[in-house]
């Protein structure tokens, strides 16, 4: 048998076991308040946490983690602070924005999670520092919540998911 044959043979027994080992991608989806999420045969329907849903959202997943028994899915939430066609309203042209964590266990159910809104117009809420690295798998950000007269430093670690969002709150 020439090597040719035999190196190509290699590689398609190497390439077979490789795409049955490896586990699909995760598919995100959304519509109106409800985020689905997929892999392979597995979905789970997700609702927006109250304090950041939006009809109108913009969802973007910044980090996902496999960790023990669990998925770990970050999510920014975004979207206006009005509907299409009242921006000359009061907080028209306004955003709505927030973090989600959802953990999806080993059954494809939701397990803990937990949201904070980082900017509102209507709640009086405005993001003032941000620091989001994908190399380092890190989010930090700094958020002023004037209604409640405290501000929230955020940190969320994507080595460690299972620590969830670390938040701590000054007064002003």
């Amino acid at each position: 048998m020439s090597p040719r044959i035999l190196c190509l043979g290699l590689l398609v027994s190497v390439a077979a076991a490789v795409a049955q080992n490896s586990s699909p991608r995760l598919r995100v989806t959304w519509k109106d308040t409800v985020i689905t999420v997929r892999r392979g045969d597995h979905a789970i329907a997700i609702p927006m946490p109250e304090q950041i849903a939006n009809y109108q959202a913009n969802v973007k997943v910044l980090f996902i983690r496999q960790a023990t028994d669990s998925l770990y899915v970050l999510f920014e939430i975004e979207g206006p602070s009005k509907e299409p066609g009242r921006e000359n309203e009061y907080c028209g042209a306004g955003t709505e924005r927030g973090i989600f964590l959802a953990e999806i266990t080993s059954e494809w159910k939701l397990g803990r999670s937990q949201a904070v809104q980082t900017e509102s117009c209507w709640n009086d809420v405005e993001e003032n520092d941000r620091k989001y690295d994908v190399k380092l798998e890190i989010l930090q950000l700094d958020v002023s919540d004037y209604r409640q007269k405290v501000r929230r430093t955020l940190s969320y670690d994507n080595h460690l998911p299972q620590r969830g969002l670390q938040i701590q709150e000054h007064p002003f």
